[in-house]
């Protein structure tokens, strides 16, 4: 298949990243120089997935909730909204008691203002400056779970370079990415931070290159014309530039950002005060069906039927991608890497991204994985 061909089956993907958010007046005093990208990288705050449990169903004197709950949910339609889609299709969230709306968003930073208002009461996003700003200028948003991390075998994400520098010889370490073009979906996104982290390893920032702000179909053209250097490309667009030869991959994300979080799923804080008992029953359901992803790529249980069921709700839709491409990392138990929040925070900091920093243990609420862990057992 020739490169355009396959980039006109991907153009339709909805990639949808978190884009940076608006800019704010007058960046905020940066602290101290944030840990480099070895420093910067915490041990996971979880073991290695054990053995696939025998059961993965909640106790059975759960009764669901009477009568049942409505929920709004923000969801972005990529690959790392698995677990809301496995939820609902499989039937999760009714056996809880809660009739789930999907309601479509294009980034993290636009759904925030809908979380603060209440118009949805559980969205997926990620760590942009928008929501440290929010959280710190007091608007009650929890972060309550995982929705896709760096693990071992989901580095699904990766610096991509032409493959004439990689093959010269020109690029050999993270110092030779001097002066070369690299593009990202923005700054303020998590995969901006995680270049950030490849430059910092080799003593360079973002001064030292040029930078570019690109989609994800976009980026693989500009490197097949050799109108860019260098890109951060997600899966599944990382294995379609390395197939048809837009360009290789020179440095996977688990090298320079290992236990990297790249989704999250927050509640809205009008859901946490009037619903508490549906926002603990939505975790269950979530972690039910995070789990059931989990064995089935990490595990082989009924992966033929799930890779059907993210056909049906995502936009990748070639079966063969996801035979090859590696799948989005989650932790069994729906848990947060919170010490790379905060190192996060303090690289949009340092750029001048942040007014509002926040206190990132209290943006963090995990009561309610705990209650869903208790429920259905700790993995």
């Amino acid at each position: 298949m020739t490169l355009l061909a396959y980039l006109g089956s991907l153009v339709t993907l909805l990639v949808v990243l978190a884009v940076a958010a608006a800019c704010v007046p007058g960046p905020a005093a940066a602290p101290a120089r944030p840990p480099s990208a070895a420093e910067a990288a915490p041990a996971p705050t979880t073991a290695a997935p054990a053995a696939v449990a025998p059961t993965n169903q909640p106790r059975a004197d759960d009764a669901p909730l009477s009568p049942p709950v409505d929920v709004k949910l923000g969801v972005f339609g990529t690959l790392g909204d698995a677990g809301f889609y496995v939820a609902e299709e499989r039937g999760y969230f009714l056996q809880e008691g809660l009739n789930v709306e999907e309601i479509p968003s294009d980034s993290a930073p636009r759904i925030i203002p809908f979380l603060a208002s209440g118009q949805v009461d559980v969205a997926g996003l990620s760590q942009t400056p928008g929501l440290f700003n929010a959280v710190g200028r007091g608007i009650g948003i929890k972060v309550v779970a995982d929705k896709g991390r760096v693990l071992p075998g989901h580095a699904y994400a990766a610096l991509v370079l032409r493959k004439d520098l990689v093959d010269s010889g020109a690029v050999r370490g993270y110092g030779d990415l001097r002066g070369l073009r690299l593009a990202t979906p923005g700054r303020g996104t998590a995969m901006w931070t995680e270049l950030w982290r490849a430059l910092d390893a080799g003593g360079l920032s973002f001064a030292d290159v040029q930078e570019e702000t690109l989609s994800q179909p976009d980026m693989m053209q500009a490197l097949a014309n050799g109108a860019l250097d260098g890109a951060m490309l997600l899966e599944p667009f990382l294995t379609a530039a390395a197939n048809n030869g837009a360009g290789v991959v020179w440095r996977s994300i688990d090298e320079f950002a290992p236990n990297a979080m790249n989704g999250l799923v927050a509640y809205a804080p009008s859901f946490i005060q009037n619903q508490p008992e549906a926002a603990k029953r939505f975790m269950v359901a979530y972690l039910r069906g995070l789990r059931d992803y989990v064995d089935a790529f990490d595990h082989g249980v009924g992966k033929d039927e799930m890779i059907d069921l993210l056909i049906k709700h995502t936009p990748v839709k070639n079966r063969a991608l996801y035979a090859t491409m590696q799948p989005v990392g989650f932790d069994p138990n729906g848990l947060i890497n919170v010490d790379y929040l905060r190192v996060e925070q303090d690289i949009y900091a340092r750029e001048g991204l942040l007014t509002d920093p926040a206190d990132v243990d209290a943006l963090v609420d995990l009561q309610y994985v705990e209650y869903a862990a208790a429920r259905l057992g700790r993995r």
